[in-house]
């Protein structure tokens, strides 16, 4: 697993690698060196949904203190149904707060589909 030490990086990173093979004597031998670009993104979908790693914020005991209550649940913050995702708007009065704790940089728009990426 390859992690950049630039975050901000946007555009294409390339990968090249050169196989090597080691035979019965220990000889190595190597192959054609092969090339991938990867699509480097700040944002997961850009101005709609941006996907992060939240290291288990949502359970800690300081997020359920500020934000989960029983009339304010997380069914009020994040969709209960993972289908429902982008068509999910919040409702919780703190949403805006409490999905900044949970790493977000915004919620989408319930009018716009996510855009074809490349692979």
């Amino acid at each position: 697993m390859h992690f950049l030490r630039d975050a901000d990086l946007s555009g294409d990173y390339c990968y090249r690698v050169k196989p090597a093979f080691m035979n019965a004597q220990h000889e190595l031998s190597y192959g054609a060196p092969q090339e991938v670009a990867i699509g480097l993104y700040r944002e997961t979908y850009p101005g709609l949904l941006n996907m992060t790693f939240t290291r288990a914020f949502v359970s800690s005991k300081t997020f359920v203190d500020r934000y989960v209550s029983k009339g304010q649940g997380m069914q009020t913050l994040i969709p209960a149904n993972a289908d429902k995702g982008l068509d999910f708007v919040p409702t919780h009065p703190k949403a805006k707060e409490a999905l900044a704790w949970m790493g977000s940089r915004g919620w989408p728009s319930a009018s716009r589909t996510p855009p074809v990426r490349r692979m």
